[in-house]
């Protein structure tokens, strides 16, 4: 036997959204007295006639593929996680209780759960509104630029440098180059001054 209730303790509908290959992972609340009842997972069928068992749990936990069921029997509620999650996974699902009296069994259908796995957004979804990603070709990339222009004025500032030592170098040379040749010239005509003097005397004797 299955049928549907509504209890104080827990939500009758709830939706789930998680992300396509991620992990959903899904509260039940159960009310008192069904700690040691039997905790199960289901999948309403398209037909909503049947809802398929995913994963149970006799125990306090439980293991079936991609499914897994905990139970917390203290605060009365039990955890379930799907894992790997794909778009066939989108449905409509059921928590329940399971409890057996005599040779029947009676599943009772507490929330519903509806899932939807969605997407994840790409990283480029975060950008600023109203600017653009596009690649920037290298040939017209900001460093490019920057670099290409700072080479040329660099060897332009280095050659004025040097022309600029070669003058005054040149101007140095030529202005020592003068006085040397001028003392010498002083120095040649004191001489032939003396000589002059000298011979004069000479001849006058």
């Amino acid at each position: 036997y299955q049928g549907r209730a509504g209890y104080d303790c827990c939500e009758k509908s709830v939706t789930e959204t998680a992300f396509l290959g991620g992990e959903a992972t899904i509260r039940c609340n159960y009310p008192e007295d069904h700690e040691d009842d039997i905790k199960y997972f289901c999948k309403e069928s398209n037909d909503f006639k049947t809802c398929v068992y995913m994963v149970a749990a006799h125990q306090t936990s439980a293991e079936a593929g991609r499914f897994s069921l905990s139970d917390n029997r203290t605060e009365r509620f039990s955890t379930v996680t799907i894992s790997d999650l794909t778009e066939d996974d989108t449905g409509t699902y059921w928590c329940g209780v399971e409890t057996s009296r005599t040779e029947q069994r009676y599943s009772t259908l507490i929330t519903q759960v509806k899932l939807s796995p969605a997407t994840p957004s790409s990283p480029t979804s975060s950008s600023t509104p109203g600017t653009s990603t596009y690649p920037v070709p290298s040939s017209i990339s900001p460093s490019s630029s920057t670099s290409s222009s700072s080479i040329p004025m660099a060897f332009v500032m280095i050659m004025v440098s040097v022309s600029l030592a070669v003058l005054v170098l040149t101007v140095i040379l030529f202005t020592v180059y003068r006085w040397k040749c001028n003392k010498v010239q002083g120095m040649f005509q004191t001489h032939r001054q003396a000589n002059t003097h000298t011979q004069a005397h000479i001849h006058r004797t």
